[in-house]
């Protein structure tokens, strides 16, 4: 069963949630406090974690930046901040998505479904389970990468930005198909999300042996994984 742990110190808002949650058929844990929570991470396993930007004592963005020390597990920061930047610096740091307190439950139950459709993508073994492009070995059964032997600790989401440009190298990604596959939603005006998830896994990979980012930008129409 698909394990959520909510840390959320709203606990109107957390039991409404849980009761969603449950009634969808998910397990879920749950506590209002942030110590508690990665406590509770540090000893057990789960799918997905949803934090409140908001928690006291210890901020949801430093919770945040805590399990990415020594976790991909996906993570979904839930705000009550109408201001873009905020969710920029949440995706930089490693959140998969950013989501209004104010939404339908039903809507963030539908992003949790697209995160969970994306950790489990498989992609045809008869067709490639393997990519190598110099040093980059990307494996897509086991959602693993490799650059120069080194292996790469990537999202969730970033795993599949690279694999879905991987898949497509030499050819240029529209940023709406990006979204789409990686995000599991349209790209709206605006939305900056690909952009600091691109910028965060340009990062990670590195240089490429002839000093050029692996992953180029195409002004006007999406990024491209240029073959070496």
């Amino acid at each position: 069963m698909y394990k959520v742990l909510i840390i959320d110190s709203d606990a109107a808002f957390a039991k409404q949630l849980y009761i969603h949650l449950v009634d969808e058929n998910y397990s879920v844990e749950f506590t209002s406090k942030s110590v508690d929570g990665l406590k509770w991470l540090r000893n057990n396993s789960c799918d997905l974690v949803i934090v409140d930007e908001a928690l006291p004592s210890i901020s949801g963005v430093e919770v945040l930046i805590d399990i990415r020390k020594h976790s991909n597990i996906p993570i979904i920061m839930l705000t009550t901040n109408e201001d873009d930047i905020t969710k920029v610096v949440e995706l930089e740091l490693g959140a998969d998505d950013v989501i209004h307190k104010s939404c339908r439950p039903q809507e963030l139950i539908a992003r949790i479904r697209a995160i969970k459709r994306r950790c489990n993508e498989k992609y045809p073994i008869d067709n490639f389970s393997e990519i190598v492009i110099g040093p980059m070995n990307i494996n897509l059964q086991s959602r693993t990468i490799t650059v120069h032997q080194n292996t790469l600790k990537l999202t969730g989401v970033e795993f599949n930005i690279i694999a879905k440009l991987a898949t497509n190298v030499g050819q240029i990604v529209a940023k709406e198909e990006l979204s789409i596959s990686a995000l599991g939603k349209p790209l709206t005006r605006y939305d900056r999300s690909i952009d600091v998830h691109i910028s965060h896994l340009r990062s990670k990979l590195g240089p490429r042996p002839d000093k050029k980012s692996w992953i180029q930008s195409v002004r006007g129409q999406g990024y491209q994984l240029s073959p070496l």
